[in-house]
Parts: C-alpha cells; sequence; structure tokens
C-alpha cells in the first residue's frame, strides 16, 4: 500500500502481483485495480476490479472476526472505485 500511496503505480502492482502469487483475495485484486486504473489502463484494471469482484462474492477476502482491518475492503468499495472509472472515462 505504501507505494500506491507514493503515487508508485508500477511498483505497487509488483507487489500486488507477489502477494497474489502467495494468496490470491478480493483485496490485493481490488488494490491492483486501484492502481492501473491511476495509470489508464482501463482495460486491465477492467479485469481486476471484476475479479476482485467475483472473490468478494465467494468470501475470498482478508477478514479478522475481532476488527476490521485498515486494507479491508467491502462491496462499496468497488462500486464507489467503478463510480470514479466511469467518470474517469
Amino acid at each position: 500500500m505504501s507505494y500506491q500511496k507514493n503515487q508508485n503505480h508500477v511498483k505497487a502492482i509488483e507487489c500486488f502481483s507477489k502477494q497474489e502469487e502467495i494468496n490470491e483475495l478480493a483485496d490485493n485484486n481490488y488494490y491492483k485495480a486501484l492502481s492501473y486504473l491511476a495509470i489508464n489502463d482501463i482495460d486491465t484494471y477492467t479485469f481486476y476490479i471484476d475479479k476482485a469482484e467475483m472473490k468478494l462474492g465467494l468470501g475470498q477476502k482478508m477478514s479478522d472476526g475481532y476488527h476490521v482491518m485498515e486494507d479491508e475492503i467491502f462491496k462499496s468499495d468497488i462500486v464507489e472505485l467503478k463510480k470514479s472509472a466511469d467518470n474517469k472515462r
């Protein structure tokens, strides 16, 4: 996340790809989509945001039964990102 927060989206995508090799979750696909959107790669953004939405629907996401994690995503995050992307097109 720190690469992404610092606008280094190429490095962020690289890190999310490594994370995906270990444990492919909705969350890393969402953040990967966010970086692709930031660099204006709409086709790849669409692939990863749809993948994040599908994985979220299957329950394949970060979770902790005791509290909400800082980088945990929800359906509303995906909906908002899709709205943002539609406005960017």
